[in-house]
């Protein structure tokens, strides 16, 4: 075999592996480098509030009883989006959150608010809609906890499928 056919087959097999290796790439995904960081910023599900696009991973163990807006209470005072299109008035920012307990609200020209809760331990442990009635929304978290503390995402979806109207708000479980 001549060197000339030698360096044409090495240049097909360099670019087969190459071309390989880019499919993978593409297919599995790449994270980017993982941090040991505790800091909240350096965590890849940290949010400044501003909207983003929607990323459901993970496989959320619970849910939500939606009451219709049955359970939203009269409570005046809660915790609301920038834009004050939703207000989470139960539970309280930093409250004791148990299976069982209810998320309620009110919202201005909202049709369905979804919820995520995440556990700082195994992350999403509940996530999914209430249904908006007469402008307020409830409903009965059903999850499972490891860790003492975590956080409830509450927001709604904008016609392109990024999520606005973004709620963070800190929580704790029992353990």
């Amino acid at each position: 075999m001549t060197k000339s056919r030698k360096i044409v087959i090495a240049g097909i097999l360099l670019a087969a592996v190459l071309l390989t290796a880019w499919a993978l790439y593409v297919t599995q995904g790449y994270d980017g480098p993982q941090t040991t960081s505790k800091s909240k910023t350096a965590q890849r599900d940290y949010s400044d509030g501003a909207p983003r696009e929607s990323n459901q991973s993970g496989r959320p163990q619970g849910g939500a009883i939606d009451t219709g807006g049955a359970d939203a209470g009269t409570e005046t005072e809660g915790v609301s989006s920038t834009s004050g299109a939703i207000t989470v008035a139960r539970p309280a920012k930093g409250a004791l959150v148990t299976p069982g307990a209810i998320l309620s609200g009110m919202v201005k020209d909202v049709d369905a608010v979804q919820y995520r809760l995440i556990d700082d331990q195994q992350g999403v442990i509940a996530q999914g809609q209430l249904q908006v009635a007469d402008g307020t929304f409830s409903g009965k978290l059903q999850f499972s906890a490891r860790a003492a503390t975590g956080r409830l995402d509450v927001f709604s979806f904008d016609p392109t499928g990024r999520e606005v109207n973004y709620i963070e708000m800190p929580v704790r479980f029992k353990e």
